[in-house]
């Protein structure tokens, strides 16, 4: 699944978009010190940069995980943009996949 991560709206509690967020960097940092893949290591380099990047379904998995951990100190904020991000691309993946059978 492919994600562009630093497209993700994220909203104030007025429910106004923050413009020119840099919270993907935020994720990009926590996978860097966090996970336990190496390849993660290198896909958090890549978010950093804003670019595309694309993830395994095992690799979505630990990332949300990641999210979701109080230890990474993510506010709760950033984790529902995430989540409600990468549930997005997961529901158009399985779409995606479903056409082409």
């Amino acid at each position: 699944m492919k994600f562009k991560f630093h497209e993700v709206p994220v909203f104030n509690l007025d429910g106004s978009l923050i413009e020119n967020s840099t919270v993907y960097k935020t994720l990009a940092n926590v996978l860097y010190q966090f996970s336990p893949d190496l390849d993660l290591v290198d896909i958090a380099m890549r978010i950093n940069k804003a670019e595309e990047v694309e993830f395994t379904p095992g690799q979505v998995e630990t990332i949300k995980k990641l999210i979701k951990d109080p230890k990474t100190g993510f506010l709760a904020f950033a984790q529902k943009a995430f989540l409600d991000y990468i549930a997005e691309v997961e529901v158009a993946a399985k779409a995606a996949t479903k056409a082409q059978q």
